[in-house]
């Protein structure tokens, strides 16, 4: 929020708010999902030990893991 109380031009949840409005007007209608993010894992953890990551990629990362 900006001092006044209004939403910051910046915020994006504001910015969604601003263009699905303007897109209403020209009849489009949108769907938004959250994003869901996970982990793969190698193991399943036992008796307290921590879980493997199945590869050592950073994020948006799309090199395969053998080169």
């Amino acid at each position: 929020l900006m001092p006044d109380g209004s939403p910051s031009f910046a915020d994006p949840r504001y910015v969604l708010k601003r263009i699905l409005a303007k897109t209403s007007d020209l009849g489009f209608t949108f769907y938004t999902h959250p994003e869901i993010e996970f982990f793969l894992l190698k193991n399943k953890p036992v008796d307290g030990t921590r879980p493997t990551p199945a590869d050592s990629s950073g994020y948006f990362d799309h090199t395969p893991q053998n080169v």
